[in-house]
C-alpha cells in the first residue's frame, strides 16, 4: 500500500491484476523495488558499470569531446552553476583527485621547474641584479611605513582637483581611468604622501615607471619618443 487507500485486487484468468491502485503508485512502487534491488547488488552494478566503461570507454570520450566543442557555452555555465551551488562538495572532489593523483601531479610539477626556471633560480645567476631589486624593494616598504599604506580618500580629491583631473604630464583627460604617480619614486627614497603626488593618465605612469621626471625625458628622447612638457 503507497497511497493508504485500500483496494481489492481483481483475478482474471488466475493471474492478480493491478498490484497498485493508480499510476502514481505504480511508479511509486516501481522506484521502490529499483532503489532495493541497487541496495542489494550494489557492488554487482558497480562492477557492470565499469567494465561497460571500460569496453565503450573511446566511445564515450569521443562523444563527450565533441558535445563539449558544440556546446561549450553552456558547459561552461552548467559548470560554473556547479561550483557555485556546491562549493564544499567542489572543494572535496578536488582533495579526492589530488590524493589518488598525488604523485602524477608532483612529478609534472618537477618536470615544469627543470623546463622553467624559477625566480629563486634566477637570481643565482643574477645576483647583482637580485640585491638591487632587493634594495628597492625595501626603500620602498621604509617609504609607505613611514606614513602608511592608506592615503585619505580627501587627500586624493584635493590632488585631483588641483590639476582639474588631467593628467600631469601629457594633459590628457583621465579622470574615469587614471593612476595615482609618485613624482620622486618610493624606490628612490621618495614620500608615500600627498605632496608627492600627482594625477597621471595609465599610458604616462606606466612608461614613468620608477624614473625621476629627468630620467624619464632623456630616456624618452633615447628612444625617439617626442617630449612632452609638464602641465
Amino acid at each position: 500500500m503507497i497511497c493508504g487507500k485500500v483496494f481489492t485486487r481483481s483475478v482474471r484468468g488466475g493471474r492478480t491484476q493491478n498490484p497498485t491502485c493508480s499510476v502514481g503508485c505504480r511508479r511509486e512502487s516501481s522506484r521502490r523495488r529499483s532503489a532495493m534491488f541497487r541496495e542489494e547488488h550494489l557492488e554487482e552494478l558497480r562492477e557492470r558499470s565499469k567494465q561497460y566503461y571500460q569496453e565503450h570507454r573511446d566511445e564515450r570520450l569521443s562523444r563527450q569531446s565533441t558535445y563539449r566543442k558544440e556546446n561549450r557555452e553552456k558547459v561552461l555555465a552548467q559548470k560554473r552553476e556547479y561550483r557555485e551551488r556546491y562549493p564544499k562538495r567542489v572543494a572535496e572532489q578536488k582533495k579526492r583527485c589530488y590524493l589518488a593523483k598525488r604523485e602524477q601531479y608532483l612529478e609534472r610539477a618537477r618536470v615544469y621547474h627543470i623546463n622553467h626556471p624559477t625566480r629563486s633560480d634566477w637570481a643565482k645567476k643574477h645576483p647583482e641584479q637580485s640585491r638591487a631589486i632587493k634594495r628597492r624593494y625595501k626603500v620602498r616598504r621604509a617609504g609607505y611605513e613611514a606614513i602608511g599604506h592608506k592615503i585619505p580618500i580627501r587627500a586624493l580629491e584635493r590632488v585631483g582637483n588641483k590639476s582639474g583631473w588631467t593628467c600631469l604630464y601629457c594633459g590628457a583627460k583621465c579622470k574615469d581611468n587614471h593612476h595615482w604617480d609618485h613624482v620622486v619614486p618610493i624606490s628612490r627614497s621618495g614620500v608615500h604622501g600627498e605632496g608627492n603626488l600627482v594625477l597621471a593618465c595609465p599610458k604616462c605612469n606606466l612608461q614613468k615607471s620608477n624614473k625621476t621626471i629627468m630620467e624619464w625625458r632623456v630616456w624618452r628622447r633615447r628612444h625617439h619618443i617626442p617630449d612632452m612638457p609638464i602641465v
